[in-house]
């Protein structure tokens, strides 16, 4: 398995809830159901694998704190918004990893990255 699939996989069993579900400040599990299929896509929020060159930057999109589960749905309306974004990187990348650890990431990695 490769590292991207496997981080997937961790990911997929710490949350089971589609992010854009959380983006939208939904609560009510009905507007889960409705809204959110069971497939998940894996978002690169701040650095892309476009963005890298070389494998080694390839290699530093593939953290949890970089990556978001959407569905379909909210992968393709949200995903790539500057929005969904700046909520990422300031909301809920520190709610599961802290500040300090968000922050170290950024400083970390390849010189261009979406811009929030």
């Amino acid at each position: 398995m490769n590292p991207r699939e496997k981080l997937k996989r961790e990911l997929m069993a710490q949350r089971p809830h589609c992010e854009g579900w959380r983006f939208r400040g939904w609560q009510d599990e009905r507007n889960y159901a409705e809204d959110c299929s069971d497939e998940r896509h894996m978002n690169e929020v701040l650095f892309t694998r476009g963005h890298a060159v070389t494998a080694k930057q390839k290699a530093y999109s593939n953290d949890a704190r970089n990556c978001a589960l959407m569905c379909s749905a909210h992968h393709t309306a949200l995903g790539h918004s500057k929005a969904f974004r700046t909520w990422w990187r300031d909301v809920r990348a520190v709610e599961l990893y802290g500040s300090e650890s968000v922050d170290a990431y950024l400083a970390g990695g390849p010189t261009k990255r979406r811009r929030a």
